[in-house]
């Protein structure tokens, strides 16, 4: 409705929709295109722009590997979807001019923060311009993050509102019974199953090596600039959760010190090497060592300029590291193929899983069209637990059919992005029904159009109030359930924890609507 009212007020001005994944240019566009495309506007007319004529938007989808414009230039187009990532390239293209704009709407607001696309698209081209000559700005979001006290929350929201432009804040409250139709009630179950030896070997030397990767880029870059404040890992056993999370995407920033050729080369082959250790951990904690150890020796392959050679000649000393590797790959007998079997343990999260999913009292797999939701973070777990899942017995006897679902970003191998057609493809056929366990990162997490699930589980803890938020809320069907699986007892008190911070959100959201200025 905002949007329609936009366009019919500025007849000569585009409306902007930035989404933050390629897959919400599809589907945000489409329904768009639903809800409003058969309408009749007086808009400019495209062959003569001073001129007015009654005629249907034209809606442009774009982003990096997806665009739908019929061939008609941008300019033409009323209303145009687009990541933020790619919409910065069209302005610097000069394609596309914020000054054009009578609205400019965000999808998932809460990212307006810090590094995101986002906020770089507001400072860099909404805060600049005096105020007469902004767009109006329109933040949508079922979930922005709580703190751990009410005031922090209410200053926190009060941050995001004054980095989109001294935006207020509004509240559906007169809705609030229909939203509630779309609300999670799902029933919450913490799983308590601890790593095994050779796991915890493993997650031990990973940390400690990690550690030492990043206190060089420490010295070395400005990464310390790019982490957020009170996430800097100060000992080995700090890099998990968050603060393993926040050093992985901080790494994408870390700029060298020195900047000859040579230094900065060096440094970027130490980002990425430090990312692959990442990655391992965070594959470790989510599909145990042969996942991680296997993921491990394909990126170290994939260039000789930041594997373990690398380390060795920058005095990483990896010794111990690859020491471990050889001893958890003998005992874990990682080269023989085959299903895993539950009672060898050979992965205590892959075991809980798979109990988790055939437990009668989680799902009813006879009924019609049942449907589980497996969340992971790293893109290679996602298709390595879809294909364990594949080739468990019960999981075949019962007809159960696993796909897995990822982003569409860069990568290589069976940790690679997917295509836009094959995210499309399969999107679809989940929404068909065709698939009864779906194996996703993050990107099913947030805005995607999947179906109802009766059953969400989660291999990891939420790292913040939006993530908890976001993954419960896909499990929407009466008597559903949502599934924490945790390798640490303390872990159970992180979740109290983010309980409690959204509270504080919609305790702080409500205030804050509550304290504005109403027109007489």
């Amino acid at each position: 409705m905002t949007i329609s009212s936009m366009l019919e007020l500025n007849p000569t001005r585009q409306a902007l929709f930035l989404v933050d994944k390629v897959l919400l240019v599809i589907q945000q566009s489409r329904y768009l295109v639903k809800q409003i495309g058969d309408r009749i506007y007086k808009r400019f007319d495209p062959e003569n722009p001073s001129k007015l004529v009654e005629r249907k938007l034209k809606i442009a989808a774009l982003c990096g590997g997806q665009q739908s414009t019929q061939g008609v230039p941008i300019w033409q187009h009323d209303l145009i979807v687009v990541t933020a990532a790619y919409c910065e390239q069209l302005i610097m293209k000069n394609v596309l001019r914020w000054e054009d704009l009578c609205i400019v709407v965000f999808d998932e607001a809460h990212h307006c923060t810090k590094n995101h696309p986002f906020n770089k698209l507001l400072e860099n081209n909404h805060l600049t311009r005096p105020l007469g000559e902004r767009p109006k700005i329109l933040g949508l979001t079922a979930s922005p993050a709580g703190k751990k006290t009410f005031p922090f929350t209410v200053t926190m929201l009060q941050t995001l509102m004054k980095s989109m432009g001294e935006t207020e804040i509004g509240v559906t409250k007169e809705q609030k019974a229909e939203l509630d139709r779309y609300q999670s009630s799902a029933e919450l179950i913490v799983y308590y199953k601890p790593m095994n030896d050779n796991e915890q070997k493993l997650q031990n030397e990973l940390q400690m090596y990690l550690l030492r990767c990043f206190l060089r880029l420490k010295a070395e870059t400005n990464i310390l600039d790019k982490i957020d404040q009170g996430m800097e890992p100060k000992q080995a056993e700090d890099l998990h959760g968050d603060i393993l999370n926040c050093l992985e995407v901080s790494l994408n920033d870390a700029e060298s010190y020195d900047q000859s050729a040579a230094k900065k080369i060096e440094n970027r082959h130490l980002v990425l090497h430090t990312r692959f250790i990442c990655i391992a951990l965070n594959t470790l904690f989510e599909a145990g060592v042969k996942t991680a150890v296997e993921e491990l020796d394909e990126l170290m392959a994939l260039d000789v300029n930041f594997n373990f050679d690398f380390a060795k000649e920058n005095n990483l000393d990896p010794d111990n590291l690859q020491s471990v590797i050889r001893l958890v790959r003998n005992d874990e007998r990682i080269s023989l193929p085959g299903p895993i079997n539950p009672e060898t343990q050979h992965s205590s999260k892959i075991v809980a899983l798979i109990h988790t999913i055939l437990n009668k009292n989680n799902i009813d797999w006879t009924q019609e069209n049942p449907m589980t939701l497996v969340l992971v973070k790293e893109r290679i777990t996602a298709s390595k637990i879809s294909k364990i899942l594949q080739e468990q017995d019960d999981i075949k006897r019962m007809g159960l059919r696993v796909t897995h679902l990822v982003g569409h970003g860069g990568g290589s191998g069976e940790g690679g992005g997917m295509a836009v057609n094959q995210q499309k493809k399969i999107l679809r056929d989940i929404k068909h029904h065709k698939y009864h366990i779906v194996v996703a990162t993050s990107v099913a997490e947030e805005g995607i159009d999947i179906p109802e699930c009766e059953l969400v589980i989660t291999m990891n803890l939420p790292s913040s109030v939006t993530a908890l938020v976001q993954m419960r809320g896909r499990a929407r069907k009466e008597h559903s359930k949502f599934v924490v699986l945790c390798s640490e007892k303390m872990e159970e008190d992180k979740l109290k924890e983010l309980l409690d911070r959204e509270g504080n959100m919609i305790k702080a959201a409500n205030f804050l609507f509550d304290s504005q200025k109403r027109p007489e």
